[in-house]
């Protein structure tokens, strides 16, 4: 789905779509917040308290959206029109939120000295042992919630099955440009110009030769065996061979040139759209 922008700001943010609503998609980026209530069909700019850091969507209450703006957090209880200082993180700078994809009122902040977490909306706050350089990503499969993952120095994946008590390095690699877990478990690692996969928690791992250099990756929700590639040429969904297939990945082409700025897919249990792609091309008009 193409997202028409302002001209000259071809920049805009990743996508967040809301888990439960599926029409509710928010952008934040260089070219400005926009939302759409409709799956994409009309898109709103929206005010924005500063520039802004991604956007998260409370996935109890639609209304609900948090932001990161000039270190500190904002909220908005009226679907983005109005944002307020969030009091509850007031004095802390931020760099980064999360929200937990499963777990209800679990918050994250990224500050200067770390990652800290809250179980109670904010309530109380306690220190996560991630670095505060990282990017943190929390499993979105409801049997291991505790399991964080973060990538070091574009080199080295980590994962903590404790919440980030304890971490462990679980794949080096040359330049470990992006990670995510699929579904079963599943994890997808871009290095380099190759794709990496591992179907046992990170025990063992298979590589492939894609061929070109991977941007962005997002696994397929639908299907264990699959993950569109955002490369060199557009969007790619990328299946590799099994024990009876040859050595090849098979790639079929999603999405037309040019490469896709940013891509999000809808999660299963929407039967009119799961599984439809969406992506925010580089040169948006």
């Amino acid at each position: 789905r193409r997202l028409l922008g302002p001209r000259g700001k071809p920049n805009l943010g990743p996508l967040k779509i809301h888990p439960r609503d599926h029409e509710v998609i928010y952008s934040a980026g260089e070219g400005g917040l926009v939302k759409t209530t409709n799956a994409g069909k009309v898109w709103v700019h929206m005010p924005q308290p500063g520039k802004l850091k991604g956007v998260e969507i409370d996935p109890e209450n639609v209304a609900v959206a948090y932001t990161v703006a000039e270190e500190s957090v904002f909220v908005s209880r009226d679907g983005g029109f109005q944002w307020q200082p969030w009091q509850k993180a007031q004095g802390k700078r931020a760099s980064a939120m999360l929200l937990h994809p499963t777990k209800s009122g679990v918050f994250f902040l990224r500050l200067e000295s770390g990652w800290e977490r809250s179980d109670d909306r904010g309530e109380s706050w306690r220190t996560i042992d991630a670095k505060p350089a990282v990017n943190l990503i929390v499993s979105k499969n409801p049997k291991t919630p505790d399991t964080y993952y973060f990538i070091e120095g574009r080199s080295r994946l980590f994962r903590s099955e404790d919440a980030g008590a304890n971490w462990e390095s679980i794949l080096s690699g040359g330049a470990l440009m992006t990670f995510s877990e699929g579904v079963d478990g599943a994890l997808w690692v871009g290095d380099g110009s190759h794709l990496k996969r591992s179907i046992d928690g990170g025990k063992a791992w298979q590589a492939f030769a894609v061929g070109y250099p991977i941007r962005r990756l997002l696994p397929d929700p639908k299907s264990a065996e699959a993950v569109y590639v955002a490369a060199n040429g557009g969007l790619f969904r990328v299946h590799p061979p099994g024990n009876d297939l040859p050595p090849a990945p098979h790639v079929a082409a999603a999405s037309p040139a040019p490469e896709p700025a940013t891509i999000a897919i809808d999660s299963p249990g929407v039967l009119d759209r799961a599984n439809t792609v969406y992506r925010l091309a580089a040169d948006i008009r």
